[in-house]
């Protein structure tokens, strides 16, 4: 495993809200929940019986922004929502259940991504047009901005992408006046609110249910039928209860961990280094595709965009797909006369995140060394309970 420099940060796997419910009341138990979904597949049963559209017009409840429907997940643009009524607008009171456990739970996770299974393939601004050209893809996948696939983007690394791009939002001017241990409590205030456990409980549990998806497990059920077999329903127990002792071991796996040995997995460095990438890109489009241009972001100076980029491109081979934007850029950063457009500085940004330019300020290698960390401490709990 990679060595990580003074940021270690706490990510909570664990199941720590026993017998708390939230604080602001906003919840339903899980069997209320599904009986909620019963109830909207049965009032739309003349004309949605399809599984996976279903699911779709689901997380749409949630998530049915631009960056979801047009950029994240595109075949879904033109897939119309729910009609409103008391079941849709109960779920959207709050998408925060309560298992039987009495584990908090961010349910709308689920639909994301198992959404995102259905319509699977790399998150990136090449048209697929290209992509389904072997002879052009390949030699490109690796200079344009690209996520290995939307499965993880609207899941777990979604959330990562989330937090480090949090990280720069919050990042201020005057921050490096801050002492290293304050700094760092300002990041995991950040983890706590964005990457929650309640979140990573959903993220584990949805990328389990999209593995049952692909072997076809699912033909035929509702998606309420989907959860039941999944959760129980308040008095039989579901396939989650089965699961408990290698559910965290099957989600690492489901991630492209291998190997566990009972302390790590034995292709940590290399995944490591593969996600480090994939994050760097999904922060990028964290900004542009979901968050939307003409940011404020602090941190970055029109002074000091003007000399990363500037050190960007000298070390930028010639040939360098690159090249082109890079210089154009500069050139548009060396006229001080003229204030720099927002949107124009944002799209740098973003460049240079996806480039890696900013590594220490989103703490990219701390935050996947650390989610790493968090989940090989749950499966040894889990496992030795």
């Amino acid at each position: 495993m990679q060595t990580q420099e003074v940021e270690v940060f706490n990510f909570n796997f664990g199941e720590s809200v026993h017998n708390h419910v939230p604080e602001n009341g906003n919840y339903y138990k899980m069997p209320e929940y599904i009986d909620f979904m019963k109830s909207i597949e049965e009032d739309n049963s003349s004309v949605d019986t399809d599984t996976n559209l279903m699911l779709t017009k689901f997380r749409k409840i949630y998530y049915d922004s631009f960056g979801w429907n047009k950029l994240l997940i595109p075949e879904t643009a033109n897939i119309a929502p729910f009609p409103a009524s008391d079941y849709t607008q109960k779920m959207q009171h709050s998408h925060e259940v309560v298992l039987s456990n009495n584990d908090l739970y961010d349910v709308a996770h689920i639909f994301a991504i198992l959404d995102a299974n259905n319509h699977n393939g790399p998150l990136t601004p090449v048209p697929e047009s290209i992509i389904e050209k072997p002879e052009i893809w390949d030699k490109i996948k690796d200079i344009v901005p690209v996520v290995e696939n939307r499965l993880m983007a609207s899941g777990w690394l979604g959330d990562l992408s989330e937090i480090t791009g949090e990280f720069l939002l919050q990042h201020k001017i005057t921050d490096h006046l801050l002492s290293k241990a304050k700094q760092h409590e300002k990041k995991q205030g950040i983890i706590d609110q964005f990457g929650a456990y309640y979140k990573n409980l959903a993220n584990v549990d949805g990328m389990i249910l999209a593995g049952n998806a692909s072997s076809n497990k699912y033909n035929g059920q509702t998606v309420s039928d989907i959860f039941e077999s999944f959760y129980g329903n308040g008095t039989q127990p579901g396939e989650r209860e089965q699961l408990k002792s290698s559910i965290y071991l099957h989600f690492g796996e489901s991630i492209g961990l291998e190997g566990w040995d009972g302390n790590k997995f034995k292709n940590s460095e290399d995944w490591l280094n593969k996600q480090t990438k994939n994050l760097q890109t999904c922060t990028a489009f964290y900004f542009i595709k979901m968050k939307g241009l003409s940011l404020d972001i602090p941190a970055i100076t029109q002074e000091k965009l003007k000399s990363d980029l500037e050190n960007f491109v000298t070390n930028l081979k010639e040939d360098d797909i690159r090249q082109d934007f890079a210089t154009y850029g500069l050139n548009i950063l060396k006229d001080e006369s003229k204030s720099l457009d927002q949107d124009l500085k944002t799209l740098i940004t973003c460049f240079l995140i996806w480039n890696g330019w900013y590594k220490n300020i989103l703490s990219i290698d701390a935050v996947l060394t650390s989610y790493l960390n968090g989940l090989s401490q749950a499966i040894i709990k889990t496992q030795t309970n």
